[in-house]
């Protein structure tokens, strides 16, 4: 019998995607080698690479990691994204997004992305966004710190909601940690914005008070752009990891929907009621 035309297709196509992301590792490896070598055109490589390779690499994938990779590749010809690679410490970090994009592609998820690269994911998916954004936090020590990512990742959630794109945060603590929760700074600067601004929204819901199952569900937190792509926290080796996915979304709506009936505002007036201090900027 002849072989049926469509697995003959996939099988050229997988072949084809198969061979271009081994073309693209053996270019992303010249590449940093020669970023390492001369550290003066280091943005001038980056705009090539990014301006031939995306071209290639969208080829594959579905619409929605196809949009994932031209958002982070977008941000990365931004202001911010420019300033951030060239600051960074890792000279291979570009390489190491590209590399992701290839894993994106095949599994329609990036599991156990390393820090770097997934502060780029979120920076990325923050300042694109154009409907809403949507997070569960558990409020672990790793977050909202007074590292340059954290400053960054704060900065582009309140840029955000400046832009008109609501921004929805809910803080699960513990009741026997409220004062010293309250006594973060970019906590702070959060319940401020909350009050000024009609597009942020911050919300708290006491650990003991939400039912086991829920908080299984959650995990260690997540944050979602555009009911397109969820960003999974996952706290490992002192660091914060994460997984981007796109299969997910009504999952992670049905959480935070059940998660909603246990909050409560997050505001100056919760905020002095247990600090016994007034909040200003």
């Amino acid at each position: 019998m002849p072989p049926d035309s469509t697995s003959t297709s996939s099988f050229v196509q997988s072949f084809l995607q198969n061979q271009t992301v081994q073309l693209l590792g053996i270019l992303l490896t010249i590449i940093g080698g020669v970023l390492a070598m001369f550290p003066n055109i280091r943005l001038w490589v980056i705009k090539k690479i990014q301006n031939t390779i995306n071209y290639i690499s969208l080829k594959f994938g579905n619409s929605k990691q196809r949009k994932i990779q031209s958002q982070v590749t977008h941000f990365l010809n931004t202001k911010i994204g420019k300033k951030y690679i060239l600051n960074h410490p890792n000279q291979e970090l570009t390489k190491k997004i590209y590399t992701s994009f290839s894993k994106l592609r095949k599994h329609k998820i990036v599991s156990q992305i390393e820090e770097d690269v997934y502060y780029v994911y979120l920076f990325s998916l923050l300042e694109m966004a154009v409907s809403r954004i949507w997070a569960a936090s558990i409020s672990d020590p790793l977050e909202w710190t007074d590292s340059d990512e954290e400053k960054l990742f704060l900065e582009l959630n309140i840029n955000a909601s400046n832009r008109k794109i609501p921004v929805e945060r809910i803080f699960i603590i513990k009741e026997s940690e409220v004062v010293e929760f309250l006594n973060i700074v970019p906590i702070q600067k959060q319940i401020l914005h909350n009050e000024i601004s009609e597009y942020y929204f911050t919300y708290y819901a006491y650990e003991s008070q939400i039912p086991k199952a829920l908080l299984r569900e959650i995990a260690n937190g997540f944050l979602a752009f555009d009911d397109f792509v969820v960003a999974k926290d996952v706290f490992s080796d002192k660091e914060i990891r994460g997984i981007i996915e796109t299969e997910s979304l009504a999952f992670y709506n049905k959480i935070f929907t059940k998660l909603r009936q246990f909050t409560h505002p997050l505001d100056i007036t919760y905020y002095k009621s247990k600090t016994g201090n007034d909040l200003t900027a």
